[in-house]
């Protein structure tokens, strides 16, 4: 749970302040980043989930217990390498593809959690472990995202950007160490049977 956490804080973190750092960056009106961001999302997350998805299935059916957690961290690395820019991109076009890239390979993770969990847990404890996790997920992932962007972008000054990379610094340090946690993670459960 602890990888799925940081995703879930650098996600929230990411989330609740992109509007304030659109309408700051870029000069983008605040009345106008919904009617841009939710379509952007939109055409991004669902087919992100779903090829993802289905590329999880595949390895799966080809005999790789650790296919979510392979797909999950491979798809972070490259949200990273898409949300990196966004710290220094000063054309909006350019940001709104970065920003689509990082929606659709971030959606990967929130899958691979819940199908990993499925795997390696005994179906006696399903609903409890299914419980705590969500519990802990939203609790401290959820609160503590928003709340961590705005520590980062004190230490970076009070300058106009940031915000902006306060939200760039949470996101790819918590996917980064989310990361290295799935390494560990997927090579615990293919040397294991949870049969």
């Amino acid at each position: 749970p602890t990888a799925a956490t940081l995703h879930a804080m650098a996600v929230s973190g990411f989330n609740a302040w992109a509007p304030t750092v659109i309408a700051r960056g870029w000069g983008v009106p605040l009345a106008g980043i919904g009617r841009t961001l939710g379509p952007l999302m939109m055409l991004s997350v669902m087919p992100g989930l779903l090829l993802l998805g289905l590329v999880m299935d595949r390895l799966s059916k080809r005999g790789r217990r650790a296919a979510p957690l392979e797909v999950a961290l491979v798809s972070m690395v490259v949200a990273n390498l898409a949300t990196l820019p966004l710290a220094w991109v000063g054309d909006l076009k350019v940001a709104a593809v970065f920003y689509v890239l990082h929606t659709f390979f971030a959606s990967g993770m929130a899958s691979s959690a819940g199908a990993t969990m499925s795997q390696v847990t005994p179906s006696a404890l399903m609903g409890r472990m299914t419980s705590i996790f969500f519990l802990v997920q939203n609790l401290l992932g959820l609160a503590l995202g928003p709340t961590m962007v705005t520590l980062l972008a004190h230490a970076y000054g009070e300058g106009p950007h940031s915000l902006r990379y306060g939200t760039v610094t949470l996101y790819c340090a918590a996917t980064g160490i989310a990361v290295l946690l799935y390494l560990y993670t997927a090579g615990r459960v293919r040397r294991r049977s949870f049969d």
